[in-house]
């Protein structure tokens, strides 16, 4: 989906469609993947779980707007310009919610424990090699 979006010198309306959906079904399978989460067994372990549910909640919201952003695309060149502003203004309204979750789960006491029950969690593993 990246190499879609940079490759700014195919870009077409299809081709935006096709990665704004690729950015909804990715980010529908990763908000599905939090709700799945267990708290942690710490003392920090209820927090963090509300923490991961608002980033769920969060990103389920934005990829609603994006759907909502694909299905308004005018066509022809003005309303790929129009689609690809709004996908990039999501994207990066996305990436601040998970940086400002990643630190608020650092920050909670016991987050060291939290780590290590992250780094060790078999749960974990494909959140980790995404690292």
């Amino acid at each position: 989906m990246t190499t879609t979006l940079k490759d700014t010198g195919n870009l077409s309306a299809n081709s935006l469609k096709d990665a704004l959906n690729q950015a909804v079904t990715a980010t529908t399978t990763l908000v599905d993947d939090l709700q799945a989460l267990e708290a942690p067994d710490t003392e920090a372990g209820a927090a963090a779980k509300e923490d991961i549910a608002a980033l769920a909640n969060a990103l389920s919201e934005q990829r609603d707007t994006f759907n909502d952003t694909i299905d308004q695309a005018p066509s022809g060149a003005a309303g790929v310009l129009t689609a690809a502003a709004a996908a990039a203004t999501l994207l990066t309204t996305m990436s601040t919610s998970v940086t400002s979750t990643f630190a608020s789960l650092q920050s909670l006491e016991g987050g060291e424990e939290l780590k290590q029950a992250f780094e060790s969690a078999d749960e974990c593993q494909d959140f980790r090699s995404g690292s």
